[in-house]
C-alpha cells in the first residue's frame, strides 16, 4: 500500500509540473492536504479518461477484425463438403457393394410370419378408404403399396428393408396417446414429443420381429434406422464416412445408407402414384408445388427417372418438373452453358423479361 502512495503521489507531481502550473509556498498542512486532493482528482481524471476510450479503441479493433474476417470469405466462396450416394465418389463403391450381394433365399419363414403379425396388426386399422370399390384398412393398403416398390427399387432387398417397408407405420394411430401437452411448450419439448413418438413406433416394430424370432442384430438395425440413429444420411455421405480398420471399406453401413433412400423413393413414388393427381385436379398450383416439393426434397436420381416416365399429363408434368430437388451448383452449370440470363433464380427480373425460364 506504501509503494501505491508514493507512486501516485510521484505520478500527481509530474502531471501538475508538466501542466506549467505555478507551486507558491504554503504551510506543510494546507501542502499535505492540497496535495492529497490533487491526488484524488488526477486519479480520477485517469481513470475516466481510460474508461471512457478503452472500450472505444476495443469496439473499433474489433469491428476492423470482423469485417476483414468477413470480406476474406466473401473471397473464398467454399463450397459445402458434401456428397450423395449417386455421386461420381460414391458410384464405384455402390456397384462394388451391389455385385457383392447375394440373392435373398426363395424360402424366407421368419420374414412371412413378420409380415403376417404386421397385417394383422394393421387390419385393426380404425381408418378406411375406398379403393377400387372396396373398403381397405389405410395402413394396410398403404404399407402393401410401399412394399411392392421396395422390391421394384431394390430385389435384393434383406429382410430388414421389407419389414420396414411393412411395420413403419404399424398401430400408428395409438401415437395419439402421446399427448403433446405433456411436454413443454417449446422447440424442446416439440423434439422431446416427436422422439418420444419415434421411440414408441421403433419399440412396436422390434416386439413384433422378436415375436417372429429374428436375432438381436437384425432387430438393432431397424431400430437404428426407425431412430435415424448411427447411420449416415444418404444425401450426405463420402468416403471417409465408410472407413473401417486398417483402411477398409464398411459395405455393411453404405448398404444402410442405401436402404434409408430406398424407403425414401419408395414413400415419394407412392405419395406421387396414389395421391398426386387428385391433389393436381382439386387444389391450385401453387398450393400443390409446395407439397410435392417436401415430399421429393431427399429422393434419388433412379425415382427422378420412374417419376418421368410415369403417364402424367401436360400440367402434372410441369409441375413435377418444378418440384424435382436442385442439384448442387445448377445455377453455376447453367450460367455456364446458357448464360447468364438462364442461370437468374428472380422470374421477375427485368434485365431478362424477354427470357423462357421454362
Amino acid at each position: 500500500v506504501k509503494s501505491i502512495r508514493s507512486s501516485i503521489m510521484m505520478l500527481s507531481h509530474t502531471s501538475l509540473l508538466s501542466s506549467g502550473s505555478q507551486l507558491r509556498p504554503v504551510s506543510s498542512a494546507h501542502q499535505s492536504s492540497s496535495s492529497t486532493r490533487a491526488v484524488a482528482s488526477a486519479a480520477t481524471l485517469d481513470n475516466r479518461t481510460s474508461s471512457r476510450n478503452q472500450p472505444l479503441r476495443t469496439l473499433r479493433l474489433r469491428t476492423s477484425l470482423h469485417t476483414g474476417h468477413r470480406q476474406r470469405l466473401q473471397k473464398q466462396r467454399l463450397q459445402p463438403c458434401q456428397a450423395s450416394i449417386e455421386d461420381p465418389e460414391m458410384a464405384p463403391l455402390v456397384e462394388k457393394m451391389d455385385a457383392e450381394r447375394p440373392m435373398p433365399p426363395a424360402n424366407r419363414e421368419k420374414l412371412e410370419k413378420a409380415i403376417e403379425l404386421i397385417d394383422a396388426v394393421n387390419a385393426q386399422d380404425p381408418t378406411v378408404v375406398d379403393f377400387e370399390g372396396q373398403s381397405h384398412p389405410y395402413r394396410l393398403l398403404y404399407s402393401k403399396w410401399v412394399t411392392e416398390w421396395v422390391k421394384k427399387l431394390d430385389p435384393k432387398a434383406r429382410d430388414e428393408l421389407l419389414i420396414l417397408a411393412r411395420g413403419r407405420s404399424v398401430e400408428s394411430w395409438l401415437l395419439k396417446n402421446i399427448d403433446r401437452n405433456n411436454f413443454p411448450p417449446n422447440l424442446g419439448g416439440v423434439r422431446m414429443w416427436q422422439a418420444e413418438r419415434r421411440k414408441w413406433q421403433a419399440n412396436r416394430l422390434t416386439s413384433i420381429m422378436k415375436e417372429a424370432g429374428y436375432e438381436d442384430e437384425s432387430i438393432k438395425l431397424v431400430e437404428e434406422i426407425m431412430l435415424d440413429r448411427d447411420i449416415p444420411d444418404p444425401q450426405d455421405i463420402r468416403q471417409f464416412d465408410l472407413k473401417g480398420p486398417l483402411g477398409t471399406t464398411n459395405f455393411r453401413l453404405l448398404e444402410e445408407a442405401c436402404m434409408v433412400q430406398t424407403l425414401r423413393d419408395a414413400e415419394a413414388l407412392v405419395f406421387m402414384e396414389r395421391n398426386f393427381p387428385a391433389m393436381a385436379d382439386n387444389l391450385s398450383a401453387d398450393e400443390v408445388l409446395k407439397v410435392i416439393k417436401r415430399e421429393l426434397a431427399l429422393i434419388s436420381q433412379k425415382c427422378i427417372r420412374l417419376l418421368l416416365d410415369m403417364p402424367w399429363t401436360t400440367l402434372q408434368r410441369k409441375l413435377v418438373g418444378k418440384a424435382f430437388p436442385t442439384p448442387r451448383s445448377y445455377s453455376m452449370m447453367v450460367k455456364e452453358m446458357e448464360g447468364v440470363a438462364a442461370a437468374s433464380t428472380h422470374p421477375g427480373d427485368w434485365r431478362y423479361r424477354n427470357f423462357d425460364y421454362d
